[in-house]
C-alpha cells in the first residue's frame, strides 16, 4: 500500500488532511483571541504548511475553530506562486485576493491597508492574513524595513492576524 500522506502538492480542503488538531487549535486560539496575535508556521519543504493554510481557508473549517467566520476576513497569499518585489506590489496581491473572495477592496499602498483595518474594525470583523512563504518577501531587498515596521505596528494595534 502506498504511503497516504506523501502527496506532491499541498493539500487543497479537508480531503487528506489528519492529525494537526494541536496545530490547528493553536493556530485558531491565537486567531480568535480579542486581539488577534500573528502567527509563524515554521517547517521544512513538504512538511504541511501550506495545507495546513488551505485547511483553515475552508469556511467549514472557520466555522468550527474560530466561531462565526462572518466576523472574519482573510486573505491569502502564496508568495511564492507571486513574488512581489515591493510593498505596493504586496498590497496588490491583497487587493487582487479580497476582490477574489467578494470581501472588499482597497487602493494598493500603506494609507489603502490602514483604511482597510479601520474600516473592517469598525464593522466588527478582524482581518486575518496568511502569507504562505513570507521569506520571499523578507529575502527581497525592494522592501524597506519601514514595510515590516508597518506591517508590525497594523498587527499590534489592531484586529488584525497575520
Amino acid at each position: 500500500m502506498a504511503n497516504p500522506y506523501v502527496y506532491r502538492e499541498p493539500l487543497k480542503g479537508q480531503r487528506g488532511f489528519y492529525n494537526r488538531l494541536s496545530e490547528l487549535n493553536r493556530v485558531a486560539s491565537r486567531i480568535a483571541a480579542d486581539r488577534p496575535q500573528s502567527v509563524s508556521v515554521v517547517g521544512g519543504p513538504r512538511t504541511g504548511k501550506t495545507s495546513l493554510l488551505n485547511y483553515l481557508r475552508d469556511p467549514a473549517q472557520q466555522a468550527q475553530y474560530l466561531g462565526e467566520p462572518s466576523g472574519y476576513v482573510f486573505v491569502c497569499l502564496y508568495l511564492k506562486e507571486e513574488r512581489p518585489d515591493n510593498p505596493e506590489a504586496f498590497f496588490s496581491q491583497v487587493q487582487a485576493d479580497l476582490r477574489r473572495s467578494g470581501q472588499g477592496d482597497l487602493t494598493p499602498s500603506y494609507s489603502g491597508f490602514s483604511e482597510l483595518v479601520k474600516q473592517l474594525m469598525q464593522e466588527g470583523r478582524k482581518l486575518v492574513v496568511f502569507c504562505d512563504d513570507f521569506d520571499q518577501v523578507t529575502l527581497h531587498r525592494g522592501f524597506p524595513v519601514d514595510f515590516f515596521s508597518f506591517m508590525r505596528s497594523i498587527a499590534n494595534s489592531n484586529d488584525v492576524g497575520m
